[in-house]
C-alpha cells in the first residue's frame, strides 16, 4: 500500500470512472482566510485540495492556527464524513485556494460507480491512524520521537516538534544509516540546521523540496543546546517558514519538469543578464557564471559545487540559459538545450 495523494489515484481510473467523478464532486474556490468548516458543525462533504494550502487545527477560534497543512492532492474531512459524526477540527485556507467537494450524500453511488474509491478512502484514513499512532507513542515517553520517512511527511515532524516545544536534535538518515541532515531545536524553535554540504536557510528549504523521502529519522530531546550557533532569523515565524517550504516544493516540481538533462555540460555564451527578476536569486546566477568560468561542470554536479538549494540554484540556471548567458549541452550533442528550458 502506498500513501497516495488524490490525483494520482485518478490516473489510475479509466475514461468512464473519471467522468463520474467530476459529476458526483464539485469544484470550490475559497478566499485566503476562509473558514472551510469549523470544530461542532455537520460533516456535510469531504474536500481535496487542488490549490494553495489549508491548515486544519483543533478549534480555529481558540486564536492558536498551528495545525496541520493540507497542500495539492490532500483529503481533509473524510474521517467524520463516514462515521456521520460532527467535525472535530476547524479548517481554513492559508492563502487562496481551490478544492473538489464531494457531498456526503454522493458517497455511495461514488463507491458504486469507483469501487477502487472506497479503497483508496480506507487506504488514507489508515496511513493518517498509522502517522498519529506514532506520534502518540513518541511523545507519550518523551525521550525519542522517530520513525520511517515512508510513513512521514518532514512538515509534520517539524510541526510536531514546534508543538511540543523541546529542546534537542533532528536528524535525517538515508536508507543505510548515515545522516544526511540535521535541525537543531529551542523549545520548539528551529536554531540551526544542515543539509549536506548546505547551512542556514539555504538548508532548511532543501530539506523539505522531496514530498516523499526515504530513509528515516530521529528527534532526541536535550537540554545542553547552549553552544549551538543560531543559523536560521529569529524574526521569522515557524508556521509561515513551513508554509513557504510547502510552496517551494511545488515551484521545485515546476523547474523539475523544464530542466535539461542533468547529463548536461554547462557553457558560457553570454554576459550577466540584466536583472529585473527575483533579487534573491541574483548571488545563485553569479555563483554559477563564476563556477564555469573556472571549470568544465556538469549539471548533476552543480549543487555539491555551490552554496544554494536546488530550487535557488535550478531557477537561477533557468534564467541564465533563457538569457543567453549559458548554454546546457548533452556530452554527444551541439544543440543548445535553451530551446529544452524555454519550452
Amino acid at each position: 500500500m502506498s500513501n497516495r495523494d488524490f490525483f494520482s489515484f485518478c490516473t489510475t481510473l479509466t475514461p468512464v470512472e473519471r467522468r463520474a467523478m467530476g459529476e458526483l464532486s464539485m469544484a470550490l474556490h475559497v478566499p485566503e482566510g476562509t473558514t472551510l468548516y469549523s470544530l461542532g458543525e455537520e460533516s456535510d462533504a469531504i474536500y481535496i485540495v487542488s490549490r494553495g494550502m489549508l491548515t486544519v487545527v483543533p478549534d480555529a477560534n481558540s486564536g492558536n492556527h498551528t495545525g496541520v497543512y493540507l497542500s495539492r492532492g490532500d483529503m481533509l474531512g473524510a474521517a467524520e464524513v463516514i462515521t456521520g459524526s460532527a467535525r472535530v477540527t476547524s479548517a481554513m485556507a492559508c492563502e487562496d485556494a481551490s478544492l473538489q467537494r464531494i457531498p456526503a450524500e454522493n458517497l455511495g453511488e461514488l463507491a458504486r460507480r469507483i469501487p477502487t474509491f472506497a479503497i483508496y478512502l480506507a487506504e488514507q484514513l489508515s496511513w493518517r491512524l498509522l502517522q498519529t499512532d506514532e506520534q502518540y507513542h513518541a511523545r507519550s515517553n518523551c525521550l525519542e520521537f522517530s520513525g520511517n520517512l515512508r510513513n512521514f511527511d518532514i512538515v509534520a515532524i517539524v510541526q510536531t516538534i514546534y508543538n511540543s516545544s523541546k529542546t534537542g536534535e533532528l536528524a535525517i538518515l538515508n536508507e543505510d544509516g548515515e545522516s544526511v541532515a540535521g535541525m537543531y531545536f529551542r523549545e520548539g524553535r528551529p536554531l540551526c540546521v544542515q543539509c549536506h554540504h548546505l547551512t542556514g536557510m539555504e538548508a532548511f528549504w532543501q530539506i523539505f523540496l522531496q514530498e516523499r523521502m526515504s530513509g528515516s529519522f530521529n528527534f532526541t530531546p536535550s537540554e545542553e543546546m547552549e553552544d549551538i550557533r543560531q543559523e536560521l532569523p529569529l524574526n521569522r515565524g515557524v508556521d509561515d517558514m513551513l508554509i513557504n517550504a510547502v510552496r517551494q516544493r511545488d515551484e521545485f516540481q515546476m523547474i523539475m519538469e523544464v530542466m535539461p538533462p542533468f547529463e548536461s555540460h554547462l557553457h558560457r555564451t553570454g554576459d550577466f543578464p540584466e536583472w529585473t527578476g527575483d533579487l534573491p536569486l541574483r548571488p545563485a546566477m553569479e555563483a554559477i557564471l563564476n563556477l564555469i568560468d573556472r571549470q568544465r561542470v556538469r549539471l548533476d554536479e552543480m549543487f555539491w559545487l555551490c552554496n544554494f538549494s536546488e530550487l535557488t540554484l535550478y531557477s537561477a540556471l533557468v534564467e541564465l540559459v533563457r538569457s543567453g548567458a549559458v548554454s546546457a549541452l548533452g556530452a554527444h550533442s551541439t544543440v543548445d538545450s535553451a530551446t529544452i528550458i524555454a519550452a
